[in-house]
């Protein structure tokens, strides 16, 4: 492949790859869901080839053809959003039909993770809430409270 634009650089000039957009009705159980839902037409395969690789051409001769591939991405699409636009079905259209990609995200997800930590009286931080009660306890009884009285001010008889 020798393509290095963004899907939707190559949404917006398909002639460059050899193809052109149309659109046509889309159903799911005799359902329409959409009258005008972008599709892909070869004109040149040449073009097309250079610039997506042999690969989604093969894939078409094997049994799947390249409109079924459209359609079920656009039924995807539409199903998880509604109101998609046709310009993001194309950008969906040319990613994961054309360039193969098979990531099902719109976007990048960073999840963050914070570890919860305790802080004890002797200034150090633990990864529990038991091991900081233990680090207070022994604090306090190092520091001549009797056992009785530490464990009344961390609350453990409780």
């Amino acid at each position: 492949m020798s393509t290095t634009k963004t899907p939707k650089e190559i949404a917006a000039s398909p002639l460059e790859h050899g193809f052109k957009w149309y659109t046509a009705p889309i159903a799911k159980n005799k359902m329409e869901l959409r009258k005008d839902a972008p599709r892909v037409e070869v004109v040149d395969l040449d073009k097309f080839v250079e610039s997506f690789g042999s690969a989604v051409v093969l894939a078409a001769m094997n049994g799947t053809s390249l409109d079924v591939s459209v359609e079920s991405v656009v039924r995807e699409a539409i199903f998880k959003n509604r109101a998609v636009t046709n310009d993001t079905l194309r950008e969906a259209i040319v990613s994961r039909v054309l360039l193969k990609d098979r990531s099902r995200t719109s976007g990048v997800r960073e999840v963050v993770v914070e570890k919860p930590t305790w802080k004890s009286y002797d200034g150090n931080v633990y990864g529990t809430e038991v091991e900081k009660l233990q680090a207070d306890l022994a604090h306090f009884i190092d520091n001549g409270m009797s056992m009785d009285a530490a464990r009344k001010m961390l609350k453990l008889d409780e």
